[in-house]
């Protein structure tokens, strides 16, 4: 349990993350964002590595309007920078674009490269 209130206290100190869960079982933290914040993943495995520990996959549950630039699809939150979907996710989003959705997601990057993701639901809102 002192890991995984470390990793609490450690991710919680972040200025846009409103609340922190943790279950040791699962192996697993859910951090919610404050309302219009956007996700950089690079800032999440410096808390998760400062408690000691290695963030090994995120997966975001998002509000996101959808954009299609130069044939790349991505959703745009609030006020977060857009995030790039795979290629191979992209046929989820082309009945949506213009359009807010709410989606779920892996992020597929390596740190410090562009956030892709992979789209694993997307529902209009």
């Amino acid at each position: 349990m002192l890991c995984a209130a470390q990793l609490e206290r450690s991710l919680g100190r972040l200025d846009d993350v409103s609340s922190v869960e943790t279950s040791v079982a699962e192996e697993t933290a859910i951090v919610r964002l404050e309302s219009g914040n956007s996700f950089d993943p690079d800032k999440y495995r410096a808390a998760v590595k400062s408690a000691g520990q290695e963030a090994r996959d995120f997966e975001l549950r998002l509000s996101a309007v959808v954009v299609v630039e130069d044939g790349r699809y991505s959703l745009r939150p609030g006020r977060g920078a857009p995030l790039l979907v795979r290629p191979q996710s992209a046929a989820k989003l082309k009945p949506f674009v213009g359009r807010t959705v709410r989606a779920r997601a892996k992020v597929l990057s390596s740190p410090r490269s562009p956030i892709e993701l992979e789209l694993t639901d997307v529902a209009a809102r």
